[in-house]
């Protein structure tokens, strides 16, 4: 992958639903959304990205969004949150804020 043509694209899990924020090659948000935390929604609105870097926190739906973000072709990295800094000393916590530290790493 072609760190020059690709997007970076943060993601924080939740239960119900999960935050995006996508950046590109420069490092300028270019959206945010939220979506429902589901296979099927998942796959809809990944599948019409380009390939891109995804960094997504651990935990209870990393497993199988990592293995259906791979299959549609995107280099994804799975975070120990506990081990990022810049998301667990962060001031402005909160699941927006998350993605967008999350894409800002990847």
């Amino acid at each position: 992958m072609n760190k020059n043509s690709m997007l970076f694209v943060g993601l924080d899990l939740g239960d119900k639903y999960s935050y995006i924020a996508i950046l590109d090659k420069e490092g300028e948000l270019i959206e945010e959304t939220r979506l429902p935390t589901t296979k099927t929604s998942f796959h809809q609105r990944f599948s019409m990205l380009p390939p891109c870097r995804v960094a997504m926190e651990v935990g209870t739906h990393s497993r199988w969004a990592s293995h259906l973000l791979t299959e549609l072709e995107h280099d994804v990295l799975v975070a120990n949150a506990r081990k990022l800094r810049a998301i667990y000393h962060n001031p402005r916590k909160d699941d927006r804020a998350d993605a967008e530290t999350l894409a800002r790493l990847a």
